[in-house]
């Protein structure tokens, strides 16, 4: 293997214990240094997933609740899709190239078990979404769950992360993940907290800031009600990359605190194998 083709071993961050605000801090500078590298995944992530919202758009508009249905699809599809950038973050981190292509296709390749998992972590508010709002039942249950349900999700917080980073199996990744999380069950449950904050309020200013320009700044009166929910959306979908790197960031604290040092290598160890099994599938 040549010296260009080799895995890097030299991270671009010093891996050291980061507290969850160090942590935020930290997937901001990133962004804000390395944004031209992210900057043509991005663009491709969010045509795909626009892609993605307009098609459900379409072939539920027959039905009365369009907006729940499309909605419900986004809530478990978008996840998968933003793991690209979990992939392309993992490897950035350490220097190493990674295609588009690559990204795309590492997270294509666990779709069933991102789907499951997406759709797992959205069980609360499916049903309410599928049902329009409508059955009383279901708001009221999915509304009790969704009280708990942090704290069950948190067990397994970087099941996504573990799964593409170390490429290991279901089980493995599940069980993996549930051990990075021993003794800072606090500090997973703090990150899915921020996650989903910052998912609502991307959703809510970009809604609520398209209905003022439109409506209060350019007098576009009953504008809103055709435009619909697409703003709310486009700033969920807007949020998926921002999270996506904050959650690598965190899970690779865990494993300095947990690892030390050893990171480093394991890491590399990991992208070196699977760089030589990719190449392995592409000779004749």
């Amino acid at each position: 293997m040549s010296e260009q083709e080799a895995t890097s071993f030299d991270a671009r961050i010093a891996l050291r214990p980061r507290t969850l605000d160090e942590t935020l801090d930290l997937t901001l500078a990133y962004l804000q240094a390395c944004f031209r590298d992210f900057r043509r995944l991005f663009l491709v992530l969010f045509l795909l997933e626009a892609v993605l919202a307009a098609s459900c758009f379409l072939l539920f508009r027959a039905t009365t609740n369009v907006w729940g249905l499309t909605a419900a699809v986004l809530l478990v599809m978008g996840p998968v899709v933003e793991r690209s950038v979990t992939v392309f973050t993992g490897r950035h981190l350490f220097g190493n190239a990674c295609s588009l292509r690559d990204a795309f296709s590492r997270a294509l390749r666990r779709a069933p078990m991102l789907i499951a998992v997406s759709s797992v972590s959205g069980l609360p508010f499916l049903p309410m979404l599928l049902t329009g709002f409508e059955e009383h039942g279901w708001v009221g249950l999915g509304t009790m769950a969704a009280t708990f349900w942090p704290f069950l999700l948190s067990i397994g917080i970087y099941v996504f992360e573990v799964s593409l980073l170390e490429q290991l199996p279901a089980g493995q990744s599940w069980r993996r993940a549930r051990a990075l999380v021993s003794y800072r069950y606090g500090r997973a449950l703090g990150l899915l907290g921020v996650s989903i904050i910052l998912r609502l309020l991307f959703a809510f200013l970009a809604q609520n800031t398209t209905m003022f320009v439109l409506e209060f700044l350019l007098q576009f009166e009953g504008f809103g009600d055709t435009l619909g929910y697409w703003p709310s959306i486009a700033g969920y979908l807007l949020a998926g990359p921002f999270i996506a790197i904050m959650r690598v960031f965190d899970y690779v604290d865990a494993r300095t605190r947990r690892e030390g040092w050893d990171i480093q290598v394991r890491f590399n160890a990991i992208a070196q194998k699977a760089e030589l099994a990719s190449k392995g599938h592409a000779r004749p």
